[in-house]
Parts: structure tokens; C-alpha cells; sequence
């Protein structure tokens, strides 16, 4: 029985004020290791992106501005450490979402130095089943986080940053998808440029998390993604045309009309647009346009409530 509450994490409505940090309480230690991802919701800023593993004060983007080297100047007094994330003085006044993503058999952490030719890297723990996405990101230099996804396998990549189709490229995973264990780098400079080091994010597609495609159908009564149980956060693209990613999430949603809805691709506020349902047993497209064109959308749904699981964060029909 999984607890997802073990596995993820998500609060909305923080407020912060530039110039003093702002602690958020955890219900779980982040001592076996752990992610975050961070975003201003009534302002423009990226989605910042700190981890355990590399430590205090350090940052990368997802999504907008993600062409940026690693920062370590910035934050000077950023930490994630015990049950507590401390949002950094230097932030943006403003209301923040977070995410919290625990290390263990449904997300692994990983880094390694780019070699320039192809070669396989070992997530440091075993997922709980082959991966359904990963990121791989340079810490070093100027170069857009890449992003590997069940749905297009290992011969298609697709870059959070950009609205751009899944491209097909054997110079990114090396045409191998992820196992539970191991991934491929190619020899392209943004996964794996000689002397670079990186950072990787891994996804299980069991447990908390769930990764696949959808046909949308242009249609305000759209198709619906059945992933077992209620997704905390979802996320939407097409692979076929030039899409924004679509973001949304039960806490700034608490009732359907999911319309409170923000994109990574870019460092704007969130906006109302009835994109989606958020369901107990998954999503369903509410929109006649992007993100429900009649196209493929790969999706992924983070955080999974199941309808019953022996009353461990049972969740209610919604």
C-alpha cells in the first residue's frame, strides 16, 4: 500500500516577502533525499528547482529559463533539510506552489560527469518499475533540461523550456529508453558534454506517479486519462504541433473546473481557463483547444490518490 504523501508532497498559497526567508514545514523528513520545485503563482518567475543532493543554495530552472547554468550565488540562505524548506531572503515577494518529491523506489536523484560519448549511467536505488519520465539537466553551461517520456520511448526527446514537437534523435538517449535501473546519455553537449556535470531526475510510472499519451478531441467534452486514482498535479503536452506544457493541481483547484492553470514554458502568472477535470480516478480535457486539439498529448500525473488503498489517504469522489 502506498502512501503518497510518503512519495510527494504539493502546497499552494505560501507567501513570501523578499528579504526574510519563509520556512515551510514538511510532513516528512527529506533526509533520505529529495527535490523541489518551487513557483511564484501571481507573479513572473521560474520554476526553481533545488535537491538534497546537491545541496544548500543551489538552483536550476524547469522550464522557463532553463537555458541557464546551475545558480550558486543567488540563494544564499535556501536549504531543504529535515521536514523544513526554506524559501531564500533573495525570492520574489509573492504567493508560491510547491512540490516535493522524496527519493526512494518511485524517484531517484542522480548525477554524473558528460563524457561526450554514449554510455549508460545507474540511478543510485532501484525504481519500482521502468521509468515513465526523466530529466537530465547540465549544471555547468547554458543548455536546456531534456526530457525522456514513456510515451515517445527512447528515440524522442522533449525540452521543457520550449513549445516545440517531440523531435527525433539518437543523439540524446542513444534510441534506449530507461529501465528501473539505467539510462542512456547520447553524445549531444545538453545530456552528456565532456567535463559537464549533470543532474537527472527519475520517475517510477507506478506507484504515486503515472505517465502516458491521450488523443485530445477538440471537443469541450474531452477524453479522459484513467490513471487509477486522484492526481495531485497533472501536466499535459502535444507531440505533434508547437504546445505549451499545461500545468495544474487539486490545491489551487479545489473543485472541477480545474481552471486555475499555469504553463512551464514560460514565467507567467497563473491564468483561469477551464483546461481540464481533475477526477478521483484521473483527468478529463474540458477545453475545445491546446491543451485538447486533435492531437497526441503525452501527460504525466503526480502524487496519486487512489479511491481506496486501506484507508491510507483514501480520497474522496470528486
Amino acid at each position: 500500500v502506498v502512501n503518497y504523501e510518503d512519495e510527494y508532497y504539493i502546497e499552494a498559497g505560501i507567501s513570501h516577502t523578499n528579504g526574510s526567508t519563509t520556512a515551510v514545514t514538511l510532513p516528512k523528513t527529506v533526509s533520505g533525499g529529495a527535490m523541489a520545485r518551487i513557483k511564484e503563482t501571481d507573479g513572473t518567475t521560474g520554476f526553481y528547482v533545488f535537491d538534497t543532493v546537491r545541496g544548500a543554495n543551489k538552483f536550476v530552472y524547469w522550464g522557463a529559463g532553463g537555458n541557464a547554468a546551475e545558480d550558486t550565488s543567488t540563494w544564499s540562505d535556501q536549504n531543504l533539510t529535515g521536514t523544513t524548506l526554506t524559501l531564500p531572503s533573495a525570492l520574489a515577494s509573492g504567493t508560491f506552489l510547491i512540490e516535493i518529491f522524496y527519493m526512494g523506489s518511485y524517484f531517484q536523484i542522480d548525477t554524473f560527469e558528460g563524457t561526450g560519448a554514449d554510455h549508460l549511467e545507474t540511478l543510485p536505488a532501484a525504481l519500482d518499475s521502468v521509468a515513465g519520465m526523466g530529466w537530465v539537466k547540465t549544471r555547468d553551461s547554458g543548455s536546456t533540461g531534456k526530457l525522456q517520456h514513456v510515451g515517445l520511448g527512447g528515440t524522442h526527446y522533449l525540452d521543457t523550456f520550449s513549445t516545440a514537437v517531440a523531435v527525433d534523435s539518437s543523439d540524446f538517449w542513444n534510441d534506449v529508453a530507461a529501465s528501473a535501473t539505467q539510462y542512456t546519455v547520447g553524445t549531444d553537449d545538453a545530456v552528456n558534454k565532456d567535463g559537464d556535470n549533470y543532474i537527472a531526475y527519475w520517475w517510477a510510472n507506478s506507484g504515486p506517479y503515472k505517465f502516458g499519451v491521450i488523443e485530445g478531441n477538440g471537443n469541450a467534452d474531452g477524453s479522459m486519462a484513467n490513471v487509477g486514482g486522484l492526481p495531485a498535479s497533472v501536466m499535459a503536452k502535444s507531440i505533434d504541433s508547437t504546445s505549451s506544457w499545461y500545468v495544474g493541481n487539486i490545491k489551487n483547484n479545489p473543485d472541477n473546473p480545474a481552471d486555475q492553470n499555469m504553463v512551464l514554458n514560460t514565467t507567467g502568472v497563473i491564468f483561469t481557463e477551464a483546461d481540464w477535470d481533475i477526477l478521483s480516478t484521473g483527468f478529463k480535457f474540458r477545453i475545445a483547444t491546446d491543451p485538447n486539439v486533435a492531437e497526441t498529448y503525452v501527460y504525466g500525473a503526480f502524487g496519486i490518490q487512489p479511491l481506496t488503498n486501506g484507508a491510507i489517504n483514501q480520497s474522496r469522489a470528486r
